[in-house]
């Protein structure tokens, strides 16, 4: 049932992102477009197109992969692998040594790439699906998205990329982002009267504190804490964890996630390495 509401809502966002295709950036530069939708999980999903098949993807800026196939779709494919393990940097890497394998075609929206290098862990991807009850086989992370502008508009369900900055009217916040074991850090997050990093993660449900950080909270409550990011102030719902995996790869005690991020525009400027926030009721 889920699967079938993530389509139709996939759908659904088609006009709205033919209508803004190509209306955002300076120049004649070429737009691509896809629609995006959040999930009851609030995971933001797409349908991609490997070889000829169409599959849901995951849209997950915390992953440091570029496009990673479960291992499943690998073996439906028959796409031969590499013998030795690839290193991956992201979170958890360990658990699940990647492997590398050859597609003759990636399509997103109105994009298309051929003949690329994609990754596979073994039963990464359906591990995560089975504890969502969600059926889906690629994930595609910051190591595609890195190489472009990106806008997400979560309200009207479209992601866009390109490769020249996007116009973005009306944003009511900005503030820097670097690149960590390449995945986006946001730098300098003073929470309390502490100091730390967030990872700037696509991929979270929600947003996600360290334990230290929870004053007394156990793993698995819920708070709300004031941070500010460059005198800017924000107050999410966090989700209080043990983060040591992304604290030992990224350097972060924090993320920011859908439930935060979903009430705005993004737009991501690769050479300023900005992000610039819209709220969604401008």
């Amino acid at each position: 049932m889920l699967l079938l509401q993530v389509r139709r809502k996939l759908l659904l966002g088609i006009g709205l992102l033919l209508l803004y295709a190509g209306t955002a950036v300076a120049g004649d530069t070429e737009v691509y477009s896809a629609a995006v939708q959040l999930s009851s999980f609030n995971l933001l999903f797409t349908k991609v197109t490997i070889n000829d098949r169409e599959v849901l993807a995951l849209v997950d800026f915390g992953s440091s992969n570029s496009i990673e196939l479960s291992s499943s779709l690998a073996g439906r494919l028959a796409m031969p692998l590499s013998n030795a393990p690839v290193k991956v940097t992201a979170p958890g890497s360990n658990e699940h040594p990647a492997q590398t394998g050859k597609i003759k075609l990636f399509a997103m929206g109105d994009y298309e790439e051929r003949n690329i290098t994609v990754s596979v862990r073994r039963d990464h991807i359906e591990a995560i699906a089975a504890r969502l009850n969600t059926s889906f086989d690629v994930i595609i992370g910051w190591g595609f998205f890195s190489r472009f502008d990106v806008l997400l508009d979560y309200r009207n369900s479209f992601l866009q990329f390109s490769h020249s900055p996007f116009k973005c009217p009306g944003s009511n916040y900005r503030f820097g982002y670097a690149v960590k074991n390449g995945v986006p850090v946001i730098e300098g997050v003073h929470i309390d009267t502490l100091k730390t990093n967030f990872l700037f993660d696509t991929g979270a449900p929600m947003c996600n504190i360290d334990v230290s950080l929870a004053h007394y909270e156990l793993p698995g409550a819920t708070i709300s804490k004031v941070i500010k990011i460059d005198q800017l102030s924000f107050e999410p719902i966090f989700r209080v964890m043990d983060l040591d995996l992304i604290r030992q790869s990224a350097g972060c005690k924090g993320v920011l996630g859908n439930n935060f991020l979903a009430g705005y525009t993004v737009c991501i400027n690769r050479t300023q390495k900005a992000i610039y926030l819209r709220e969604n009721n401008n």
